[in-house]
């Protein structure tokens, strides 16, 4: 995404989902501190401190807001996760212009500021950026940032930075412009499988060539989006709940929260010859330095497994029911654990889930570790394996598909309402010899990190013969396995339907896309590209108490030379009238 915009389109609902409060003096005054405990010679930054910028003062100014807070900084929207109230965090750059050279670092160019102790990007342990970009630059708010000008977690000047997070089109792009994976024909760059080791061109992008020099030895990873990207709420809310919720790794919860339609967003780290002792194992956020030591470069994205045709209705009923939802309550294996409340989150471990080691689980290699409920939406996640498992080739998909759906069995019941269940695996790539013709590294063979397997609900709705999907955080069984099919994580949230609150007339898609339209600036210049319609639940941490319809209309630029200036972009319709 590139170029300045104006607008700031409705991107989503939030069914009041619980919040905490924060002021900006008081961020600030935390922040400050922590800045300043850095340049006092701390050798690590402030655990558990965040610092997130915008490159652009459209909708990218209120997705970095609600990263940190949950609130949009100017659109009055909310997300129902974000960065854990636990932590120090701070919104930089508001009210700033021309800020390159906060990206900067003065070994490498003059003004370089990546160490100001306000707004420089290398200070704090995690750094998120929203913004338009392309493969080579990415805006701040009137000039451009680059990567031969960045230098992250490089101690030696005052370099502290430990995760580099950025929201924006193609910045990390990687592989051919036109591939032929799963994933080829929607986004550019969308198979970094493919990479031929060539070097960094519009034909051929190298994320090692362009970002290898910018990861300071210190750096524990880099992530950001191959393709274009949709930087919205929806993506802030999906990254945080499958980290403060559901348990994924630091760069599992980056790429999948990311993964929406055709984006294709990838970390990479540095380390030695092992994948498995790369940051890019991380099971939590840490301000420790990168001490691998090592110089090749790996990278981590997700594929589709074999792409399932998933049903979506076309015909749309001139009414649509507006449900009635409750939390759905514990299900039968679980009314009998004894749950300890912490945050107001419902705990069983250790011997308190000896009533699971049923022979289902056991079956399925899935050793429970810990179980959480959630009381508003009676959502449960469940803990399996934590030890760090290597990379590998892994088993036959329907051998993940069969232990996930055991899994599905025993926190959902009934798997009948359930789309036809979807594979991905998480893969890990790396930098590879030298060709000696072309001096450029190529790529080694990828190699599966885990598989996540996700269930969709799915609801019957009178005259409309496919059931129609629901869509959002919730109204998903998702289990994560690694390698061998051992669980690692599970989730299940599905609120209870309680009946039909109410029924309304439907607007049309035509008059959806108009309604979306006229949130743009340039509409002539937008087409539909691609739109789906059905329900949405939200996140398990979230109140909702009434299940709604929305259009969901992507629309990408005519004119596809025009993205730096038109971005892509995904608007949510309410679908009753």
């Amino acid at each position: 995404m590139n170029g300045p915009s104006s607008q700031t389109p409705h991107y989503s609902h939030s069914s009041e989902p619980a919040r905490r409060s924060t002021t900006v003096d008081a961020a600030f005054a935390s922040f400050l501190l922590a800045a300043l405990l850095v340049l006092a010679g701390c050798a690590n930054p402030p655990i558990n401190s965040l610092v997130t910028a915008h490159g652009n003062t459209d909708w990218h100014i209120n997705t970095a807001h609600k990263f940190a807070t949950g609130t949009g900084y100017n659109d009055g929207e909310t997300v129902a996760n974000s960065a854990p109230a636990s932590w120090t965090t701070r919104h930089a750059h508001i009210g700033a212009s021309n800020t390159a050279h906060y990206y900067y670092d003065p070994s490498v160019t003059s003004p370089g500021d990546d160490a100001d102790a306000t707004d420089g990007i290398d200070q704090l342990m995690l750094f998120f950026y929203a913004g338009h970009g392309n493969p080579t630059i990415w805006n701040t708010l009137g000039d451009n940032g680059t990567q031969a000008n960045v230098r992250l977690g490089n101690s030696d000047q005052s370099g502290y930075l430990r995760y580099y997070w950025q929201c924006s089109c193609d910045v990390f792009a990687h592989g051919p412009r036109d591939g032929t994976c799963g994933k080829a024909g929607t986004f550019e760059y969308a198979c970094p499988r493919q990479f031929d080791g060539s070097a960094d061109s519009s034909d051929m992008r190298n994320v090692y060539e362009r970002w290898g020099a910018s990861l300071g030895p210190q750096l524990r990873m880099a992530c950001g989006a191959s393709t274009a990207a949709y930087c919205h709420g929806a993506q802030v809310d999906k990254i945080w709940d499958d980290y403060n919720n559901k348990g994924y790794d630091v760069a599992d919860a980056f790429i999948d929260g990311l993964d929406t339609g055709g984006v294709v967003p990838l970390c990479i780290a540095r380390g030695g010859e092992n994948a498995w002792d790369t940051p890019l194992y991380d099971t939590t956020f840490t301000n420790a330095a990168n001490d691998t030591g090592g110089t090749k470069l790996y990278l981590q994205y997700l594929e589709t497994f074999k792409p399932i045709p998933f049903p979506i209705p076309i015909e749309i009923p001139p009414k649509l029911p507006v449900w009635k939802v409750i939390p759905d309550p514990p299900p039968p294996d679980f009314r009998q654990l004894t749950f300890r409340r912490v945050d107001g989150v419902l705990i069983a471990e250790g011997d308190a889930l000896q009533a699971l080691r049923t022979t289902a689980l056991r079956a399925a290699n899935a050793n429970v570790r810990q179980a959480r409920m959630r009381s508003e939406s009676g959502a449960l996640y469940l803990k399996g394996e934590t030890r760090a498992r290597s990379a590998g080739a892994g088993m036959d998909e329907q051998r993940y598909v069969d232990a996930a759906r055991a899994v599905a069995v025993l926190v959902a019941g009934d798997v009948s309402s359930m789309s036809p269940p979807q594979a991905r695996r998480m893969v890990i790539a790396s930098q590879g010899p030298v060709r000696v013709a072309a001096g450029v590294q190529g790529q080694e063979t990828p190699q599966q990190k885990n598989v996540i397997v996700t269930f969709r609900r799915t609801i019957a709705v009178e005259g409309v013969r496919t059931p129609v999907p629901v869509f959002g955080r919730g109204g998903l069984v998702e289990v994560q396995l690694a390698n061998d099919g051992a669980l690692q994580n599970a989730s299940k949230v599905w609120r209870r339907l309680d009946g039909v609150a109410r029924e309304t007339e439907t607007k049309s898609l035509a008059q959806a896309q108009q309604e979306a339209m006229q949130q743009f600036p340039r509409s002539d210049a937008y087409k539909l590209a691609r739109w789906q319609w059905g329900y949405k639940e939200d996140a398990g941490n979230a109140v909702q108490r009434e299940l709604m319809a929305y259009y969901f209309l992507e629309f990408e630029p005519r004119n596809l030379n025009e993205r730096t200036q038109l971005p892509p972009v995904m608007i949510e319709v309410l679908a009753h009238r």
